[in-house]
């Protein structure tokens, strides 16, 4: 596999030294106001997680046994294994989730568009 820091083998064994991942953040990209609806964001050391983002769009969605429109949006996270794991990624997407759902009650007349 590609290698991780020290040549250790990429998300094997102990995690690196904190120095290793200095300078390392979260980064969102967004193609939304493109026709792009998914994309795999691609980690540029130092980060550490890249949260792709598409547009939103509406589609057809059932809420309490009733079909509607609503809207729509593709996320996607890569991670460093190294520094995180799958189920930190899983909950920093159901975090954007939550933020996303309540943006409607944030914004005057609930204007989201």
């Amino acid at each position: 596999g590609v290698g991780g820091p020290r040549g250790a083998p990429a998300g094997r064994g102990p995690p690196p030294p904190r120095a290793d991942l200095a300078g390392g953040t979260i980064t969102l990209s967004n193609l939304g106001a493109l026709p792009v609806d998914f994309f795999t964001p691609v980690i540029a050391g130092p980060q550490i997680v890249m949260v792709a983002v598409g547009r939103a769009r509406e589609v057809p969605v059932a809420r309490d046994g009733m079909l509607g429109v609503g809207r729509t949006m593709w996320t996607n996270v890569a991670i460093d294994h190294r520094a995180a794991d799958g189920e930190a990624g899983g909950r920093l997407l159901a975090a954007l989730e939550r933020a996303i759902a309540e943006l409607p009650s944030l914004i005057p007349h609930g204007d989201v568009r």
